[in-house]
């Protein structure tokens, strides 16, 4: 962490990754490369596109769970305008 960030009192930026599946096994079936990716980011947003609220403990392990339409949505967003580009 760079002196200016812990003088200021802020937290350094931090990556983000992104990964959409249809339902929650389809994404506890990809488990090996949501792992791979989780190492590649800070967090790891992975985006269930059923309606529900879900819990995994395993994929909790690995990053952020959001499901539904309304999530999707926000996410592809993001993912149209660059948001996952870059630290923030």
């Amino acid at each position: 962490m760079s002196e200016q960030v812990k003088s200021q009192g802020k937290k350094p930026p931090r990556r983000y990754g992104i990964s959409f599946y249809d339902s929650l096994n389809d994404a506890r079936n990809d488990l090996e490369n949501l792992t791979q990716k989780s190492h590649e980011v800070d967090q790891l947003n992975i985006i269930i596109r059923a309606e529900g609220a879900f819990e995994d403990a395993e994929l909790s392990k690995i990053g952020k769970l959001f499901s539904g339409k309304a999530w999707v949505a926000i996410h592809e967003k993001r993912v149209e305008e660059g948001w996952y580009n870059s630290a923030h």
